[in-house]
């Protein structure tokens, strides 16, 4: 009789070890099924991206849009982003990546808009206003920091690849590239005879280099080793 109880209550016991072992199972399978739906069907939100080269059987949709205008300080023109929206399947669900590609300008005086580039292309990571002293003051120009191609070979362009270093009148007026292939830009001096100096780096080295603000033209270049 105790022999027969013994085992009736091992069986009990392994019945319920059985049956808790299943709902954890169960679990299991529901939290993966679950993740693998979110996978699917999330979407994940970048900037600073451009795809310049889907993988084979990917499908990237692209589209431009205009962001809010903003008041230049001290001047009456305004201006506004041109964002490239792109959106790509990855890995087990979307991406939609938005980038500045350009720059909008209205001047109200003049009534007439003024793009900052002849075409929407590459990535603007940056736009410096460059003042004399008073920041409330209209400032002379701008400095624009542009990747223009994929030159890790990743696929994509970012902030990874080599840099360009572009300058403008702050109304968006004679736009120039000054530097390029530049590793990172590091800031620029403020301006003192219409003169300014940018620091940047390239292979290693650190670089500072000073613009003419009237010709746009590099009139001197010191470098120091990065590595000391």
């Amino acid at each position: 009789m105790k022999f027969n109880n013994f085992f009736r209550y091992v069986w009990r016991v392994n019945a319920l070890v059985i049956f808790g072992a299943g709902l954890l199972s169960i679990a299991v399978l529901a939290y993966a099924a679950l993740s693998i739906y979110r996978q699917h069907t999330s979407q994940t939100q970048v900037s600073d991206v451009v795809v310049s080269e889907p993988t084979q059987g990917t499908e990237v949709s692209n589209k431009s849009l205009i962001g809010d205008f903003s008041k230049i300080e001290g001047s009456a023109v305004v201006k506004a982003p041109v964002y490239l929206s792109q959106e790509y399947q990855y890995r087990y669900g979307s991406k939609e990546a938005s980038s500045i590609q350009n720059y909008i300008f209205y001047d109200p005086a003049a009534k007439s808009f003024t793009l900052l580039r002849s075409t929407n292309q590459g990535l603007i990571l940056s736009s410096t206003p460059l003042n004399i002293l008073n920041p409330e003051v209209t400032p002379i120009a701008d400095l624009y920091v542009i990747v223009e191609r994929d030159t890790n070979n990743d696929q994509k362009i970012t902030e990874r690849d080599q840099k360009s270093l572009a300058i403008a009148d702050a109304s968006g007026k004679r736009f120039k590239m000054v530097l390029p292939n530049m590793d990172g830009f590091k800031g620029a001096s403020g301006i003192k005879d219409n003169r300014v100096s940018v620091f940047y780096t390239i292979a290693n080295q650190l670089k500072a280099s000073e613009i003419d603000l009237r010709s746009q033209e590099i009139i001197s270049t010191t470098t120091m080793d990065a590595k000391r």
